[in-house]
């Protein structure tokens, strides 16, 4: 679990519901896919986090170290690519 922090409790509970709707659609649509498929999915989701993960760093400069570290998708995404 990550440490708690007011900014992330807001955003949790404001996206909550989109959150479990996206999780659900993707379980859906994935529950099929091949290898090739896969990676190909981990790749989008890359494409898209590590940008916007580099731009937020700025903007996370007041959060505490370790809790932006361990909110971060892309080094994830991109360990499972390789």
């Amino acid at each position: 679990m990550y440490p708690s922090h007011p900014l992330f409790e807001r955003l949790h509970q404001a996206t909550g519901s989109a959150d479990r709707r996206l999780e659900q659609r993707v379980w859906n649509y994935c529950r099929d896919f091949d290898l090739p498929q896969y990676r190909r999915l981990l790749e989008v989701c890359w494409g898209f986090y590590q940008p916007l993960e580099r731009k937020l760093v700025v903007l996370a400069d007041h959060l505490p170290s370790s809790f932006a570290q361990q909110r971060r998708k892309a080094p994830l995404l991109e360990q499972d690519l390789l």
